[in-house]
């Protein structure tokens, strides 16, 4: 058995734009794309839509959702990003 069949399919990725941790979300995202083709990703964040785009955190297309957010906002969104082709 290869190991492409024993590694569950993840349909999607949330996570954090910026993290205190070693590793960003973007960083994370590149990785665990390269690594499961297909997968979606939505990127979340405190900071506002404006201050995202023109620090070039995030490029046009790219799903974000800005915290604080209700739970029928973050299943509009999970929606979305499921249904679109490519992350």
């Amino acid at each position: 058995m290869s190991l492409d069949h024993a590694r569950p399919r993840i349909a999607q990725l949330v996570t954090l734009l910026s993290s205190p941790v070693r590793i960003g979300g973007r960083q994370l995202a590149d990785l665990m794309s390269a690594a499961r083709p297909g997968m979606k990703v939505l990127y979340m964040s405190g900071y506002t839509d404006n201050a995202v785009l023109h620090h070039g955190a995030l490029e046009p297309g790219m799903l974000y959702l800005q915290k604080p957010f209700t739970p029928g906002a973050l299943a509009r969104k999970v929606r979305e990003a499921l249904g679109r082709d490519s992350r």
